[in-house]
This record gives C-alpha cells, sequence and structure tokens, in this order.
C-alpha cells in the first residue's frame, strides 16, 4: 500500500500516491536540478557542491558506494511518473549507526510528500537504531523525522559549507 499524500505543492488538495523505486540514470537529472536550487539550499544549509558538474560527481559516488541504499521519490496518480526526490541509507563515522538522508524538489514542498517517502523508506528497513538530523532552523526537514517517529536526541554545532556554525538536531529511530 502507498502512503497518500496531500496534492502536489502548497496549497493542493487532493491526495495523491508516492512510490519508491530504484533510481535510474535520468532521475540524476531531477535530483541536480532539486539541489542546486539555492533556496533549497539555503533552508538544507548544509547543502555543498551547487554547481550541476559538482552534483553530477557526488551523485555518482553515491550511486556506486555499495553500503548505499538510495530510492528515488516518485509522485504516482494523477501526475505518474514526476520525481519528486529522493530518499537514501547511509553511513557516517561520526553517528552512532546508519542514517537516513532525503532531499524534495522545492515544487513539491508543503504537499506530504517527504514525509510518506520517509515513513515507507524505513519502515522496509530491518535496521535499529536508524538516525536523521537537520538544521534546527529547517523546520520542515525536523517535521518530517518527528511525524516519521524519530526522537531528538541532541543537538550539534556544527559547520556549515560557508564556515559558520549551525545548530544541528541529531534524531533516532528505535522502533
Amino acid at each position: 500500500m502507498r502512503p497518500e499524500v496531500e496534492g502536489v505543492g502548497p496549497g493542493s488538495r487532493r491526495a495523491e500516491p508516492v512510490e519508491l523505486r530504484k533510481v535510474r540514470a535520468p532521475d540524476i537529472d531531477a535530483f541536480v536540478t532539486h539541489q542546486a536550487d539555492s533556496v533549497a539550499q539555503s533552508a538544507a544549509v548544509f547543502a555543498a557542491d551547487a554547481d550541476d558538474r559538482s552534483l553530477r560527481l557526488r551523485w555518482e559516488r553515491i550511486l556506486e558506494a555499495p553500503a548505499v541504499q538510495v530510492r528515488t521519490i516518485e509522485v504516482a496518480g494523477r501526475v505518474a511518473g514526476r520525481v519528486a526526490g529522493h530518499v537514501l541509507l547511509w553511513r557516517d563515522d561520526e553517528m552512532p549507526g546508519p542514517e537516513i538522508s532525503y532531499w524534495v524538489g522545492r515544487e513539491y514542498w508543503g504537499a506530504g510528500i517527504a514525509t510518506a517517502a520517509v515513513r515507507q523508506f524505513v519502515d522496509d528497513l530491518r535496521e535499529r537504531p536508524l538516525y536523521g538530523r537537520a538544521a534546527r532552523t529547517n523546520v520542515a526537514s525536523v517535521r518530517v523525522l518527528e511525524k516519521c517517529g524519530f526522537v531528538r536526541v541532541k543537538t550539534l554545532a556544527a559547520s556549515a559549507p560557508d564556515d559558520s556554525l549551525v545548530e544541528e538536531v541529531v534524531y533516532r529511530l528505535d522502533r
């Protein structure tokens, strides 16, 4: 069963299903477009490598990494086949366990797509605990983690790409 979301963008009223699937080569174009968006980068705070070439090289490394699990978030229903973003599981040596990460294109913000995708992704994973983190100021990303059952475990001072210090909240999912 696919989670339902409220529409396909802010103000949408019709629910659309979300599907997670393996990444296909054309999905990278959408990922790069989403991550190159300066407004989205500002919200994420920790986003780096803003240019297309750097982002494409980063995606090549991600997809080649054997320990990384990545899925494309696709909106189905009346707008079937549209790539809304991605969700992935990876391991950062600074974290005590595997970490999830996600990015949804700005045109899909406020529609519940990230929450539906993260919930579906973590429900399919057996590994626990899982971790997630976000800049404290990225209220939408923090809410995604909380709605998916993650519990705040600590707040850190982290360096953003511009070398400024930012409060980063770390969450854990045990169940």
